[in-house]
């Protein structure tokens, strides 16, 4: 019981500290506030002095209203912090703004006087990565930035339907000093709060009776630093401290229960609306279908046909304009307009799938810059992509057609080790995990074959490019101009130094989604090699992709598209009058996300040398980088080693 009171105790003095610090700074002079912050900020341009909102959920007519009320302060340090001055307010079909108050806080003597913007352009988002997206931004610039001025903006966001709640993130590209998140609700509504990713900060939370009728819960951190983004980083999802908190189910004026985001059951049942009226056969397909599978019997075969027309002959073309961004169009529409988005492509192979008795799936699926799980967070905050999907012996195959050189059996890139929600049938539903695919299915092979005479090393090669490594090249070597082609595969094949000369190449198999890339090539490397005396001094490792990937002064998480192998072979023809002197001895190192192998074989007239490194991993953690820098040291040694060949 004495435990039980002490601990009440702290908890109620930390809370009043917390209530008190809000009070003090309120009451400070504007020379007094900026020390206070200077202070406790000295390298920083500016800090959230407050960060807050206040969510109001209320039953309403058999309904739940949501408003959102928004409240952001900066305060600015620095004497250059101008580029802070631009900001935006986003509405949707979903999401309505109201209330938009924004203005400068000017510090004089003994207090601020208030500048208020003048003018708030409304325009569609230009920056959307979707061709029609019916989101708007509300645009505007504060006035008379200085140091020591505040900034503040105000505004209410309706939410239109309970399900499309916004996620709260503590922490941003600034200091946050306060953060405060208020829920209030109706005590016939339940929600649940969730945070993601908030290990890291010490979040106060207070939970008090507004009425007889309503409940509030409060969220509180405190001293919240800025988030670090680095080159390769994951996404700001998955980097930042978040809440969200969302409506489980609610009590409506005659008794009944109304479930919303409360089970994977519930999600599904409400995703199955958006597919009920495009489920039955299409027999307007039929002609096409069988046009396109043709005298085929085998059914794996007749998915990669139809998978196959799907990504060449519909364009992909992003659309998010209110329900059309979660309800597909029918796979008939979708193949006569010959565009879509992912909903409209997945419907567009179900459909055709069907058409000839493969059972094929409408799936749901979150990309890998969401960082959630169906089986955490059954919400639509935990997806945000469609795709097609079906079995086959055991085996389930994703079919996404926005890849469009992806062959059947791999999953784009974007969606490896995602959860994905799989619909059955009215009730039936299964949740899978899309493989991360293992690095020996993306390979690309380098293989040449030298002569030296005279400093200058001549060749002929070919490299070979399967999986992922083949599908990212394909965008680059398909569909562009011949000097952007020729540019690429110049970059894709330099070895030995900045003197590398590509005399001519030949490409094959760009368009077999089924086959690896095939370049063949003719080269040469001026000065590459030294003679001094009867010596010959090379080094054969051509190769030096990634031995400047050491990790400086970086504290966030690398992440890597793919996992895969590069392998490069040199067989180098010992020049007559010569014999082999000397040659490194063979390694092999590695560690839990790189390994390389170099390892040298001879005869009377060649030196085969073969070097292979592998990345394997997704995402790496900072605890890892100096793990990751030793060996990428030892690595790059290895690969400044060289053979010497000498008179016989």
């Amino acid at each position: 019981m004495m435990k039980c009171i002490k601990k009440i105790t702290f908890f109620l003095l930390t809370w009043m500290v917390i209530v008190d610090c809000f009070a003090a700074k309120d009451r400070l002079k504007p020379d007094e506030e900026y020390n206070f912050y200077k202070t406790k900020y000295p390298d920083k341009a500016t800090v959230y002095s407050l960060k807050k909102q206040t969510v109001d959920f209320s039953c309403i007519n058999d309904s739940i209203v949501t408003k959102i009320n928004v409240y952001e302060e900066i305060f600015h340090l620095g004497d250059n912090t101008v580029r802070y001055a631009t900001d935006k307010v986003f509405s949707s079909s979903f999401v309505e703004i109201s209330n938009l108050k924004a203005y400068t806080l000017i510090p004089e003597k003994k207090k601020y006087t208030q500048l208020d913007v003048a003018e708030f352009k409304t325009s569609y988002d230009k920056n959307s990565s979707v061709f029609f997206d019916d989101s708007k931004e509300i645009s505007f610039t504060f006035p008379s930035i200085q140091k020591g001025a505040k900034t503040v903006l105000e505004y209410t966001k309706t939410i239109k339907d309970p399900r499309m709640m916004h996620m709260f993130f503590f922490d941003t590209y600034i200091p946050v000093d306060q953060t405060i998140y208020t829920v209030e609700y109706d005590n016939r509504i339940t929600i649940n709060p969730q945070f993601f990713n908030a290990d890291q900060l010490s979040i106060q939370s207070e939970k008090s009776n507004i009425s007889d009728s309503r409940s509030s819960v409060s969220f509180k951190a405190s001293d919240v630093d800025e988030i670090k983004f680095e080159r390769d980083c994951p996404s700001y999802k998955t980097l930042a401290a978040t809440l969200y908190c969302s409506v489980s189910y609610f009590i409506n004026n005659v008794g009944d229960t109304i479930y919303l985001n409360s089970s994977l059951d519930k999600l599904h049942e409400w995703y199955r609306t958006f597919v009920k009226d495009i489920l039955n056969k299409d027999e307007s397909l039929n002609e096409l279908v069988n046009s396109i599978v043709g005298t085929e019997e085998d059914p794996l075969e007749k998915v990669r046909k139809i998978y196959y027309w799907v990504q060449e002959n519909v364009k992909y073309i992003a659309f998010e304009d209110g329900m059309r961004g979660f309800v597909p169009h029918p796979g008939s529409h979708v193949i006569d307009k010959r565009y879509g988005d992912c909903k409209d492509m997945a419907s567009a192979i179900v459909s055709m799938l069907r058409e000839i008795n493969i059972e094929a799936n409408y799936t749901w699926v979150g990309t890998r810059d969401l960082p959630y799980k169906y089986t955490v967070l059954p919400d639509p905050v935990t997806d945000n992509h469609m795709i097609a999907s079906f079995v086959h012996n055991g085996r389930t195959y994703y079919l996404d057609a926005t890849g469009q050189y992806t062959p059947l059996g791999l999953p784009t890139s974007m969606i490896q080790g995602k959860e994905c929600l799989i619909s059955l049938g009215e009730k039936k539903y299964e949740i899978k995990e899309v493989p991360v695919i293992p690095k020996e299915v993306n390979i690309m092979t380098d293989s040449v074959s030298i002569s030296i005479e005279k400093g200058k090393v001549s060749g002929i090669g070919q490299a070979t490019l399967s999986g992922y490594a083949k599908v990212f090249n394909s965008y680059k070597l398909v569909k562009a101009s011949q000097k952007s082609i020729d540019d690429y595969v110049k970059r894709l094949l330099t070895k030995g130094s900045n003197k590398f000369h590509l005399d001519n190449y030949s490409l094959s198999n760009i368009t077999d989604r089924d086959k690896p890339i095939l370049i063949n090539y003719d080269f040469n490397i001026s000065d590459y090699y030294r003679q001094i005396g009867d010596n010959i001094y090379i080094n054969p490792v051509l190769d030096k992709t990634m031995t400047d990937a050491i990790l400086e002064n970086r504290s966030v998480p690398i992440e890597n598209e793919y996992k895969y192998i590069n392998r490069n072979i040199v067989k180098l023809t010992i020049p007559d009058g010569f014999q082999l002197n000397s040659v490194p001895e063979n390694i092999i190192k590695s560690n839990d996300n790189f390994g390389y192998s170099i390892t040298y074989q001879s005869n009377a007239s060649e030196v085969i040398v073969t070097k292979e490194f592998y990345l394997d991993y997704l995402v790496m953690d900072s605890d890892q980088f100096e793990s990751w820098n030793t060996i990428i040291l030892e690595y790059a040694k290895a690969c400044r080693k060289a053979i010497i060949l000498s008179k016989n």
